[in-house]
């Protein structure tokens, strides 16, 4: 079943569904960025990874709630604008909370943020109640899984992950 032709609150869990892996890759590109000095002012490469965890994962979930829409260019855009959002205001605010503890409070509060405001958005957009929506949520009726993008998500990652530990393993 294509995310198009589910009720929205099975279409934004299928949006969740499909951004974990998204987030998974965000944590390790941005990481595998800052560990080569290319961050722009996040230099501890777990810092940055959260950031791009949280970036790519919002950032991804936003993107297929427009599809969902049928609107491909705002997508594209905000996909990109909620991907970079928490590494820009992390960087920014990093020289004033440094790299005590505090410093993963900016990026998990933009993450929760930009969560709830695509939450609340595409609950407008739907014109559907709260209630209705709610239960939508709690009884999810996704479809049956395609083995074969799960297999290609599979290897892509495996992949990926095999690439970033050789690329780590290189640089000692």
């Amino acid at each position: 079943m294509r995310i198009r032709q589910l009720n929205p609150g099975a279409a934004w869990n299928e949006a969740e569904r499909r951004a974990i892996p998204f987030g998974f890759v965000g944590f390790f590109l941005a990481g595998i960025i800052a560990a080569f000095g290319l961050g722009l002012g996040i230099k501890t490469p777990f810092l940055a990874g959260v950031c791009g965890a949280t970036g790519f994962f919002t950032g991804t979930v936003g993107f297929f709630v427009g599809i969902y829409r049928n609107k491909l260019v705002p997508a594209l855009i905000g996909m990109l604008f909620l991907a970079v959002l928490p590494w820009v205001i992390t960087a920014f605010l990093f020289p004033w909370i440094g790299t005590g503890k505090l410093s993963f409070v900016p990026s998990i509060v933009v993450g929760i943020g930009m969560y709830f405001i695509l939450h609340r958005l595409h609950l407008r957009l739907s014109d559907a109640t709260l209630t209705m929506y709610l239960h939508q949520l709690a009884y999810d009726e996704h479809g049956t899984p395609k083995a074969g993008w799960q297999r290609t998500a599979f290897w892509l990652l495996a992949g990926l992950g095999a690439a970033t530990i050789l690329t780590i393993l290189s640089r000692r």
